[in-house]
């Protein structure tokens, strides 16, 4: 959270919400509106304490509305399975007390099914509410119920689809800019620290960084695919289909590569900067170089933290910074070891440091179907 965002709601509480809590609000109205609708219906059919079907509803209003679909039918079959133990224990068992203790625990067994993830508890649950309703052996009653909870998950699948349904796709072009944003932090960090004397601690500094940008990365995907799956049976992506997340999957594509090559490069450095390794320290001449490509590299990763409408990709600049690295490594190449030297001096360091940094060059200018020259 920025600072600004902070100021901002300080100084109309209540009043000022980011995207993620106006989606939740929207969301927790909608749980409201499902629950009256499905309770008030039940109600008609002359059952005063149904709560079965507002509790469907409910459980229907997920984050997009291909989740509700998948929700409903294993909330039904949740459901469904607790009426069917309850009623098998109750005939099968006399005895109240012995019925409560085996349909608890049968239904639980039963709810450990893999493809009821989280809800098969609930298959307990109903079992030990229809027991204790003392009703769990009039097949009727439960058939009501079952279509009690039928009922309800329509009513929840309804609303979410017909009121307001949720669209990520903002999320995804936020999530994009903000892996590109780390990123470049990290390489104006090591650019501009690579010019002064570096350590190995430095180094081993840079290389944290590096791999937190891969949990960085993870969450750009995650909100990926909710964006994706927010506009599938999504009528409001049916009309917005100039809103897509593919461009912005295409950019986190090359972002990811990018973040590899940077933690390749970070692991390079960190063993030319061990006192206690075989390879050879990089040097001050060929930092300086190698600052000023880690630098090139930023202002390429930073286009990505605007709008897709927004983004210019300078590719003459890239093409230069790749082409300055591949003559640099050129170079290092025709140069040959000193035999004399123990260990020999080499460039393997140099090598390896200007290669990822070439892969991240390359990533960047792959795909040129972003909005560039």
């Amino acid at each position: 959270m920025t600072s600004r965002t902070i100021v901002s709601r300080l100084r109309l509480p209540g009043l000022r919400f980011s995207g993620r809590d106006r989606e939740g609000l929207v969301q927790a109205a909608k749980m409201a509106v499902a629950a009256v609708v499905a309770w008030f219906f039940a109600r008609q059919l002359h059952e005063p304490q149904s709560f079965i079907a507002p509790y469907a509803a409910v459980f229907m209003m997920s984050g997009t509305v291909y989740r509700s679909f998948f929700d409903a039918a294993k909330q039904v079959t949740t459901v469904v399975l607790g009426v069917l133990v309850a009623f098998a224990v109750a005939v099968v068992v006399p005895w109240e007390l012995a019925a409560l203790a085996v349909a608890v625990f049968v239904g639980m067994v039963v709810g450990r099914w893999h493809r009821l993830g989280r809800d098969g508890i609930w298959v307990g649950v109903v079992a030990l509410l229809m027991i204790t309703y003392g009703t769990a052996g009039d097949a009727g009653f439960l058939l009501f119920r079952a279509g009690e909870a039928l009922f309800g998950a329509l009513v929840g699948v309804a609303v979410n689809v017909l009121l307001l349904p949720p669209v990520y796709l903002r999320q995804v072009g936020r999530a994009v800019a903000g892996v590109s944003a780390e990123i470049e932090e990290l390489l104006d960090t090591m650019s501009g620290e690579l010019r002064d004397e570096w350590s190995v601690v430095d180094a081993r500094r840079w290389r944290r960084g590096a791999r937190a940008l891969g949990a960085v990365v993870r969450h750009a995907e995650e909100a990926s695919g909710e964006g994706w799956e927010s506009i599938r049976f999504n009528p409001r992506g049916w009309w917005s289909r100039s809103s897509s997340p593919s461009d912005d999957d295409t950019a986190l594509g090359k972002l990811t590569d990018v973040v590899e090559q940077v933690q390749q490069i970070a692991e390079t450095l960190v063993t030319s900067g061990d006192p206690d390794s075989t390879a050879p320290r990089t040097g001050r001449v060929f930092d300086e170089t190698f600052a000023d490509l880690l630098a090139d590299l930023a202002r390429g990763v930073a286009v990505y933290q605007v709008p897709l409408t927004e983004r210019e990709i300078d590719r003459e600049a890239l093409y230069d910074a790749l082409s300055r690295a591949r003559d640099r490594r050129a170079a290092l190449a025709r140069l040959a070891p000193s035999p004399d030297m123990d260990p020999p001096k080499d460039w393997s360091a140099h090598a390896a440091a200007l290669l990822a940094l070439e892969n991240a060059l390359r990533s960047l200018l792959d795909g040129a179907s972003d909005r560039g020259p």
